[in-house]
């Protein structure tokens, strides 16, 4: 591990002791919840905001076929056609999308169309803010949502939460034990007995960064001595299994992460996986179709990788919100509303779209120019967190939300 990358874990490590609402385990405002549930919850979030009316188009409804260009939307004969009609409205996914359509005909992978913030802000700060917050509005809230589950659980995990990606979560805001792991083979110390001594010793006079030192060196040790034989031979291939294409690689590394911390059995309960590059403004013909490759091919394999644990894994795909239905002047799409969001795992009830679609006439328009949202992204995830994660109390999690209402989209 290079020094900047050790800093990094122990700067997200004093961050959140630092954050003015980190609370230890036992405050009377995150009771203890004792849990036998050994699930875990992999969000994977597209930043910048994917434009689900290309990747899962509504290719049916003339009203979109009015309002793009052939280069930025699907025609009834191309992509991957879903094979019943939506609420009167024909659906496929984008050409490259190919894994994912074959995780949905599989019955592992279900659609919910039409979902995101009610406030309806288009600014990525704040759009992505109120998520990982787990909010509506800018109530005065700090910490996050998933830090707010891993206090309310008694884990005896030294890594319940991870950021499988560069920086640390802002979902995690507030808690002590989350840690950022970009590259298990990478994970380590740098050889030398003494490695571990000079770093306790270089932040012994910091007792916030020492104490996330000393966490970080646990951390690392905890994972190595904890990797099988078989889970280092794979790293040491670099990415069996995965593809490696320039747009699928990074997302690969992120998910094989994933997938040898669950298959490590290591007590991971909330996972957050980052994959960037969907603020497409202007030559979204040419930028889009490799997201999806990359976004379709990765999941595709990392699902593969964890089938002896699928019933034990519930992953959300989602995004900040979507892209505007008629086309700018650049080749592109600006900030808009409504997205979709997709979800897979053993628990899913898969080959199904679920929620309110509400269609493109300009009349049902939000602002008359964006998809409108007709299910709140707190719903999706508490139905995850109710029926996944067995965790009954989403009030705790998401304050201020009272109207959950089971989506059926899990077993």
């Amino acid at each position: 591990m290079k020094r900047r990358d050790f800093l990094i874990g122990c700067g997200a490590g004093a961050a959140l002791v630092a954050s003015s609402n980190w609370r230890l385990l036992a405050s009377p405002l995150y009771p203890l919840i004792p849990t036998d549930n050994d699930h875990t919850f992999v969000l994977i979030f597209l930043r910048g905001g994917s434009d689900g009316l290309q990747l899962l188009a509504p290719f049916s409804d003339a009203h979109y076929q009015d309002a793009r260009p052939n280069s930025l939307k699907l025609m009834d004969n191309e992509g991957y056609r879903i094979d019943q009609q939506y609420q009167n409205t024909g659906f496929s996914f984008h050409p490259e999308a190919g894994d994912l359509k074959e995780l949905y005909d599989n019955g592992d992978m279900a659609i919910i169309h039409a979902c995101g913030l009610m406030n309806g802000t288009r600014s990525h700060f704040d759009a992505q803010d109120l998520i990982e917050r787990g909010l509506n509005d800018n109530a005065s809230v700090h910490d996050g949502w998933m830090a707010r589950y891993l206090k309310s659980i008694d884990s005896p995990s030294l890594i319940p939460g991870v950021s499988a990606s560069g920086n640390l979560a802002e979902a995690f805001r507030g808690y002590s034990k989350a840690s950022s792991i970009k590259n298990l083979a990478k994970y380590n110390l740098a050889e030398g007995l003494r490695v571990p001594e000079l770093i306790k010793t270089m932040y012994s006079g910091d007792p916030i960064m020492g104490n996330a030192a000393l966490q970080t060196i646990e951390t690392i040790n905890y994972i190595q001595s904890n990797l099988s034989k078989s889970q280092r031979n794979e790293l040491k291939k670099g990415l069996p299994g995965y593809p490696t294409d320039w747009a699928s690689k990074k997302l690969s590394r992120s998910l094989q992460t994933v997938a040898q911390l669950i298959k490590m059995d290591a007590g991971v309960k909330m996972i957050n996986v980052d994959y960037g590059g969907w603020d497409t403004h202007e030559r979204q013909a040419n930028v889009f179709p490799n997201l999806v490759k990359g976004l379709s091919r990765s999941i595709g394999a990392f699902y593969n990788d964890i089938q002896d644990r699928k019933d034990k894994v519930t992953v959300l795909v989602m995004s900040e919100f979507g892209r505007r239905v008629r086309a700018n002047k650049s080749g592109g799409t600006d900030h808009g509303h409504g997205n979709f969001m997709m979800a897979l795992g053993g628990k899913i009830q898969g080959g199904k779209m679920y929620g309110d679609w509400p269609g493109l006439d300009p009349k049902v328009l939000d602002k008359r120019v964006d998809l409108a949202v007709t299910t709140d992204y707190r719903n999706v995830l508490a139905n995850i967190m109710k029926k996944s994660m067995q965790f009954s109390d989403t009030n705790l999690i998401f304050p201020n939300f009272e109207d959950y209402s089971d989506m059926n989209f899990i077993r």
